[in-house]
């Protein structure tokens, strides 16, 4: 009787799944304007970079050459140990639109990437913020993008997901786990309806917010201590009354977050760690009820089929879920071949959760860029 109710629960879930990645997709090309725009308000772009010497040339390279006439880039060494401070130094001297600072000591309750924002914005001379990353690429319209779509849109801050470029196969499936909330969770068009924190979400990647919104939300400071500032960030504008739109950014925009599987790996489970506060018991309760409803379900349809036995909810329930899937990827321009592993991706998120919850519960934490932030 109990495997019954939690396989009907599984069906009922599939189903939401491939209706909800549908719709997010539909919502994000609905909430996105052309972009065109040339003559506006002045953008400050503005870029954290620790250890990026490998691909900081590639970022500001991109973003030198762009459609939009008044802007500003503003890159802050954050600390690093290579040779990032000297990349960009002599890319300040060679550029006039183009400033670079030395980050100060990060200070006790600060997230490294958080403090490094924070101090671009005390310099920043626009109307609009542009915050990106040191590892993305982007397109002469980036710049234009952001500035269109919150002005046509009359929004305050629109994200979105740049197009994952990562080295491997391997790597893109790990990364490809940040889209688990498009394609099963939550529906992002609720962000236009609702002041409710938990629907709200943004890319740090890329996200174009304007000056007054930014602090009057109380910026990077008002969530100094978070990982997944990103999603904090916009979580406060959706609490306050803000407007935030989540809109095409793989089209104009690229990012090559991690080198390796196991650097995509750790940088994923420190995200969704973060997402869930740090908080053990919310993660591994999450973990558990995810596996009793979830992951049970498909594992009982994988069996029954090998035995020859064919239980129609269940194999509709793994076939939706495999195309919800693949509706967020290929939408999404990853490999053809990443649209297979729709159901691996029910699995990795609670590997994640469950290493997080070790890494937390034995002392050890979670270390990024040579910094504890968990």
């Amino acid at each position: 009787m109990l495997s019954l109710i939690i396989f009907s629960i599984f069906t009922a879930f599939s189903l939401y799944v491939l209706i909800l990645s549908a719709a997010n997709i539909l919502t994000i090309r609905f909430q996105t304007g052309k972009t065109g725009l040339t003559d506006g308000p002045r953008v400050s772009v503005m870029i954290p970079a620790r250890d990026e010497e490998h691909s900081i040339s590639n970022c500001l390279d991109s973003l030198v050459d762009q459609t939009y006439l008044d802007y500003e880039i503003l890159v802050i060494d954050d600390q690093s140990s290579d040779s990032t401070w000297e990349i960009i130094s002599q890319y300040a001297q060679k550029h006039p639109n183009i400033r670079a600072f030395k980050g100060n000591s990060l200070p006790e309750g600060w997230n490294g990437k958080s403090y490094a924002l924070h101090q671009l914005a005390q310099h920043a001379s626009g109307e609009i913020f542009l915050f990106t990353d040191a590892d993305t690429v982007h397109s002469k319209e980036s710049i234009s993008l952001g500035a269109a779509n919150l002005i046509s849109r009359g929004a305050d801050m629109v994200s979105g997901y740049p197009l994952q470029a990562g080295p491997g196969f391997i790597t893109q499936i790990i990364v490809s786990v940040m889209h688990f909330n498009t394609a099963f969770l939550f529906p992002l068009v609720l962000s236009r309806f609702t002041r409710i924190p938990l629907f709200a979400f943004a890319i740090g990647q890329y996200i174009c917010i304007t000056k007054n919104a930014y602090f009057a939300s109380g910026g990077y400071e008002r969530i100094r201590s978070r990982v997944t500032d990103d999603i904090h960030l916009a979580r406060n504008l959706l609490s306050m009354g803000y407007r935030i739109r989540f809109i095409e950014v793989h089209k104009t925009v690229q990012c090559r977050m991690f080198s390796t599987p196991a650097q995509a790996f750790a940088g994923i489970t420190r995200s969704i760690v973060d997402f869930f506060d740090c908080r053990t018991s919310l993660l591994i309760s999450s973990a558990v009820l995810f596996c009793c409803l979830i992951i049970y379900p498909v594992l009982a349809c994988l069996w029954f089929l090998l035995q020859g036995v064919v239980i129609l909810p269940l194999v509709f329930g793994l076939l939706a879920v495999s195309l919800s899937w693949a509706i967020v990827v290929l939408y999404l321009r990853y490999p053809p071949a990443a649209a297979l592993f729709g159901i691996l991706m029910l699995f990795l998120p609670v590997i994640m959760i469950f290493y997080g919850s070790a890494l937390l519960l034995s002392g050890r934490g979670i270390v990024w860029k040579k910094r504890y932030v968990a």
